[in-house]
């Protein structure tokens, strides 16, 4: 009985590391990340930044004086980066990046897809 205790143990101990590994995996690939955050460097285009997020950033503020903008790239597990570009497209500062606020069970559950599992 022991034996087969044991055995299950295993087995579950397998299954929950596997899950943890393929979450890691998924959450690597996403384009809005902290490492691809530090790899951009003031002097980038926009379509250069672009490019390393995977996706188009979204204008959120003009400045009135000045034609400088503010982008903003929001991942899917609520990190964002806030980036300020010139009028040149040229990024001229790294305002803000935002780590996930999205606990464990709330990251299962949108990489699963079942909303209703609380």
């Amino acid at each position: 009985m022991a034996k087969k205790r044991f055995i299950c143990a295993g087995i579950f101990a397998a299954c929950v590391a596997l899950l943890l590994a393929v979450l890691a995996a998924l959450s690597s690939r996403t384009g809005v990340t902290k490492a691809n955050y530090d790899r951009i460097a003031e002097g980038m285009t926009l379509a250069e930044v672009q490019k390393i997020f995977g996706k188009e950033g979204i204008v959120f503020h003009g400045f009135p004086n000045e034609t400088a903008r503010a982008y903003c790239w929001e991942n899917a597990d609520r990190s964002l980066a806030i980036l300020f570009f010139d009028d040149n497209s040229k990024l001229v500062e790294k305002a803000k990046w935002a780590d996930s606020t999205e606990s464990i069970s709330d990251k299962i559950r949108r990489l699963i897809g079942w909303p209703w599992w609380k």
